[in-house]
């Protein structure tokens, strides 16, 4: 699939930098046809309509005759054509997707997302969403598998969009969904039901534009896909650091020798039980700056967010292992939950999270959490949220006493994130259960810890 310029002014020169010298195979022009430019050659109309056009996108590229060209074109029957603006050159900054990578702004085009996305193995694909770009989306889709495999654009209110680039709108309703790849053209805030089309019936691949982390080779650590269904069918125990948790209910899983993941400063429990954990997040930064001595002398598996892949001084750690942090805002459907490590988990408000979605990619078929107990005193360093004294060190107190803004803000991040957990689990044929003493959450199933180890 090949992009042919229609129009050789100042706009088609721009219209060819913008779609990229090797995509674009001649100018078309109704007068000044017979020569080259830009090393391109210049063909008349005639000569277009003589060309493959199963093969070509014809882009009209005229600031002010753009709708008699159009019209010469519907003239003619061809339909696979979009108009370039000179505004369209601000593309990356209105409407692609962002990643951080190394504390800057990525902002990952149409081609890279795609490419990352293997697309050129699905035979139909919709597109769900339509805004001033959707034809750049479509070539792309067209250059990467065919434009005869695009079946549908999907518009999520009525329009009277009949038809992009010669490929027929519709809405949800009216979609066949006999599609096998459906593409999100939109960000996840401006989708009011986007959970509809996220649990639709059929087989089809849903690759959603915004969300690039999971998809794109800069993070992914294949490393830990040796993590992968370790204790398939086991049960795993979540442990959180809150005030409900004992040292008894530690020694009681170290005689037991459950698999249990701990996060954040259970290490400083360690001088007073057996207890190892086989797993032991972090994500914060502040955390893992103030542990390194301490995590050096753990046992199990240390896993740290990777932090958009930024160089700190916890690379001084033995046997650290990274996993992808991915960081979305919490828009509607957010968070999601990750089934894969080596991609990366998503961030909900409390590294529990994160472990919640390790423990699913290590099999588990029950998952209990506890020490969760989802309430807060105000200061997040205050005595009465930690089962140890001593959680954080005087120093740390008074360098951490401005996060307690954030505890209001970062609870119901995490109840949204629990509740996103609960819907995953059992929609994937595994379980989470509250094994916390009191506290207050309340999003999953209560069980009492001790009838856990009842022979």
């Amino acid at each position: 699939m090949k992009y042919v310029i229609f129009g050789a002014g100042r706009f088609g020169e721009l219209a060819l930098d913008f779609l990229g010298d090797l995509r674009v195979m001649c100018f078309v022009d109704n007068y000044a046809y017979g020569k080259e430019l830009r090393g391109k050659k210049l063909i008349s109309f005639e000569e277009l309509k003589e060309l493959n056009l199963e093969d070509i996108i014809v882009v009209v590229a005229s600031g002010n005759y753009s709708k008699e060209m159009e019209a010469q074109l519907i003239a003619n029957h061809i339909t696979k054509y979009f108009i370039f603006h000179d505004y369209d050159l601000r593309i990356d900054i209105e409407v692609l997707p962002v990643y951080v990578l190394n504390k800057r702004i990525e902002r990952v085009s149409y081609n890279r997302i795609l490419s990352c996305s293997n697309i050129s193995k699905y035979h139909k694909i919709a597109v769900l969403g339509i805004n001033h770009y959707l034809p750049y989306l479509l070539s792309e889709i067209a250059i990467q598998n065919h434009y005869q495999n695009i079946v549908e654009v999907i518009s999520e209110t009525d329009t009277d969009v009949g038809q992009c680039m010669g490929i027929p709108v519709v809405t949800w309703k009216e979609a066949d969904k006999d599609f096998d790849c459906l593409i999100i053209n939109e960000k996840r805030q401006l989708i009011e039901n986007l959970d509809v089309y996220e649990n639709a019936d059929g087989d089809f691949d849903l690759i959603d534009i915004y969300d690039p982390d999971f998809v794109e080779p800069s993070f992914h650590h294949p490393e830990l896909e040796i993590y992968k269904d370790m204790y398939k069918g086991k049960r795993i125990f979540v442990i959180g650091n809150g005030p409900s948790l004992t040292l008894e209910d530690l020694n009681t899983l170290h005689q037991n020798q459950d698999i249990c993941i701990v996060s954040n400063m259970m290490h400083r429990a360690y001088d007073q039980t057996n207890f190892r954990a086989n797993f032991h997040m972090m994500c914060d930064q502040d955390g893992i700056d103030d542990s390194k001595e301490d995590l050096n002398n753990i046992s199990g598996n240390l896993l740290i967010g990777d932090g958009y892949h930024v160089e700190r001084p916890e690379h001084s750690i033995k046997g650290i292992q990274y996993y992808h942090d991915m960081f979305r805002p919490f828009l509607p459907n957010y968070p999601k939950f990750s089934n894969d490590l080596s991609k990366g988990f998503y961030r909900g408000g409390t590294i529990t999270y994160g472990a919640l979605q390790l423990a699913a990619y290590l099999g588990a078929k029950e998952i209990y959490l506890l020490g969760v107990d989802h309430s807060y005193s105000t200061e997040s360093t205050a005595e009465e949220n930690h089962f140890i004294k001593n959680y954080y060190t005087e120093e740390q107190k008074k360098r951490y006493k401005e996060r307690y803004k954030m505890i209001p803000f970062e609870a119901d991040n995490a109840l949204k994130a629990y509740e996103a957990a609960e819907i995953y689990s059992r929609k994937h044929g595994f379980r989470i259960y509250n094994a916390t003493r009191g506290g207050k959450l309340e999003v999953f199933e209560r069980v009492e810890f001790d009838s856990l180890f009842e022979s």
